[in-house]
């Protein structure tokens, strides 16, 4: 890595020329990723590392959680599922947008900056973990029937907030950068780790405690190696009062929105583990498999495009030029995962999980809807955020829950259970509609590439739920019944390549008509 002095070619001063030393109270910089003057070049880059560690993670994840199902009861995550609802929640309710600020901050790379932000993380982090203790009686006995173990297992899985309270800041930096490789490298090893120590633990002892011991196994591999990305960058306490004021002016409408995401994004693991552990333990596996899509899409709104509209932004042109290529490029990619997990969603839940999970299918089919409107949020909702308006998505995660609040109850008594994960999915389509007001009257034109997005992904899902229906029938499943896997595994081949052939067409299109160009004059 070259030196700062190296890069801008300092010419030395004449030794007849008394130099004046440096103020001594003032601390070099710290080490940083050098830049990378190729803007498309480091998208590109960044993305093809971020997709491919997602897509790895994702298939260990998924064989773990597979072979979980089988060593496991229901119950089993419909407790770790409660736990991190409320330890996801009281993060939330007590995020002031550290992250965010590092990134998208003029001063982010400054010592000063960053360790006052790393020095608040720690206190942020100590004081989350002293609520999950107050929390743990009340989540633990004030519900039909009690359940004690949560006394122990909210504050065991909420130590992970003192860890990741010291996480570096180096992580940020690298996002900035949109420098991925050694931050999918990390979060890939640890998740692989966490899981291996998680899969093992269970099957000599097949109880809650791995599913919270793995994700404290990949929390401490992650603390040490990430102050070990950058060479020369370190993190040390910190209290400057300007920093401290820029983090908290910032990161106030950060704070309002993440409060308002809890109510928004949790609120069906709240009401349906309320209903029924079991319950909750099958619509947790629908979920996790609706939300692939959903957090690779996540992933790269918040470690491609947020900080690539940043890095346009400071350079001085207008990010509304490039929207378009953006969007469209992220979009159709949200549109192929989403339009694939509605048409394979159902018989991959009857080709890998048994009899007890069954009712995963119908409520995967649903939820993925739900999902589509997320992933447009965020992927909006990164643009607005880099040009320093971090209101709306309070304001949007505001209007969700008062979807929420009308529609669940609503929902549920007319339709049921059915019903309540409609009311679900109809919240994040208001989230979505506030958003993209809020995006139209910054002058980015969305909704161009939005209802054709959407247009594909339910003409193609359908289509290939049909050919899957016309050609390889699969029998109702039945507990108990022996399947048959090779016509199981056909019909996902099936639908799979009819979603993929589909998409490729208007992909073609697209590419043709110079879509993914760079706009002319940017």
């Amino acid at each position: 890595m070259n030196s700062a002095n190296d890069e801008a070619g300092e010419t030395p001063v004449a030794p007849s020329v008394a130099a004046e030393p440096p103020p001594a109270t003032e601390p070099p910089p710290a080490p940083s990723p050098p830049p990378q003057h190729n803007l498309k070049k480091m998208a590109l880059t960044s993305a093809l590392w971020t997709g491919a560690g997602f897509a790895w993670f994702q298939v260990i994840r998924f064989a773990a959680n597979v072979v979980l199902a089988r060593l496991l009861f229901p119950e089993a995550f419909g407790l770790v599922a409660t736990a991190f609802v409320f330890l996801m929640g009281i993060h939330l309710f007590a995020d002031v947008g550290i992250r965010t600020s590092v990134i998208q901050h003029e001063r982010g790379e400054e010592p000063d900056f960053y360790n006052t932000a790393w020095t608040l993380q720690i206190i942020r982090g100590f004081i989350l973990f002293f609520v999950s203790f107050l929390l743990a009686w009340p989540v633990a006995y004030l519900r039909d029937p009690p359940q004690p173990i949560l006394m122990i297992l909210l504050p065991l899985m909420g130590s992970m907030s003192i860890i990741t309270g010291f996480y570096s800041t180096a992580l940020y930096t690298l996002e900035r950068h949109m420098q991925q490789k050694r931050t999918v490298l990390i979060d890939l090893t640890a998740q692989i780790i966490s899981l291996g120590v998680t899969v093992v633990w269970a099957w000599f002892w097949p109880t809650v405690w791995p599913l919270a011991f793995g994700q404290i196994a990949a929390g401490l591999i992650q603390l040490v190696w990430s102050h070990r990305l950058i060479p020369g960058y370190r993190n040390r306490l910190r209290w400057d009062r300007t920093a401290l004021h820029e983090l908290i002016h910032f990161g106030k409408w950060i704070y309002v929105s993440t409060a308002m995401t809890f109510l928004a994004n949790q609120a069906d693991r709240l009401v349906v583990g309320y209903r029924s552990l079991s319950l909750l333990g099958v619509y947790h596996m629908a979920a996790q498999l609706a939300l692939i899509p959903h957090q690779l899409m996540l992933t790269f709104a918040g470690r491609l495009a947020f900080p690539l509209y940043s890095k346009i932004k400071q350079s001085g042109k207008d990010v509304r030029q490039f929207f378009g290529r953006i969007h469209l490029a992220t979009g159709s990619v949200a549109a192929l995962l989403l339009a694939g997990v509605l048409a394979t969603g159902p018989t991959l839940v009857q080709l890998v999980y048994d009899s007890r999970y069954q009712d995963a299918g119908w409520m995967l089919h649903i939820l993925a809807f739900g999902v589509w409107f997320q992933i447009l949020e965020a992927l909006e909702g990164s643009v607005l955020l880099a040009l320093g308006e971090a209101k709306p998505s309070a304001i949007s995660n505001f209007g969700k829950v008062l979807t929420l609040l009308i529609a669940v109850p609503l929902g549920t008594y007319y339709w049921d259970f059915t019903g309540m994960i409609v009311a679900f999915a109809a919240g994040d389509c208001t989230r979505y509609i506030i958003t993209v007001c809020f995006v139209r009257a910054q002058r980015v034109p969305v909704l161009r590439y939005d209802l054709p997005l959407l247009a594909f992904v339910i003409l193609s899902s359908q289509l290939a739920l049909h050919c899957g229906d016309w050609w390889f029938p699969a029998p109702v499943p039945v507990a108990g019944a022996v399947k048959d896997y090779r016509l199981l595994a056909i019909r996902l081949l099936i639908q799979g390549s009819v979603v993929v052939g589909l998409w490729l067409v208007p992909m073609a299109v697209c590419w043709k008509a110079g879509l993914f160009k760079k706009p002319a004059g940017a």
